[in-house]
């Protein structure tokens, strides 16, 4: 019988990686912790850790929810993830400065250091 070659997951892939650091960095800078995070988007406290650490994968949904959670508009941060996966892609192996994605996302002081808990930030 022949063997199949599996892929290697999305999930552990140096792009993958890279987005996911990108939402812990920013939601680190927001101050809002992982359990915060998976209040205002409704979501468990293990569901938002799995994302985190790339045993789920990020829903497009849940990828609005989270930067509507954080304080960035969601357009804000894809431009973010998309500038910094355009990095990875070019340059595998060098190190991306969390300053930059910060800048384009917006400087950590601009972002709410604590949340409301308004009904906008919320998934009902």
């Amino acid at each position: 019988m022949a063997s199949r070659s599996r892929r290697p997951s999305p999930a552990s892939s140096a792009e993958y990686e890279a987005l996911l650091r990108v939402i812990v960095d920013l939601r680190d800078a927001a101050g809002v912790s992982q359990r915060e995070l998976a209040r205002r988007i409704d979501r468990s406290n293990s569901h938002v850790s799995m994302i985190e650490n790339g045993q789920r994968r990020l829903e497009l949904l849940e990828f609005y929810l989270i930067a509507r959670a954080i304080g960035v508009e969601p357009s804000r941060l894809f431009e973010t993830v998309s500038a910094v996966l355009d990095r990875v892609r070019a340059k595998p192996d060098a190190p991306i400065d969390p300053q930059a994605w910060r800048r384009i996302a917006g400087a950590p002081e601009a972002l709410p250091a604590a949340a409301d808990s308004s009904a906008e930030n919320r998934c009902s």
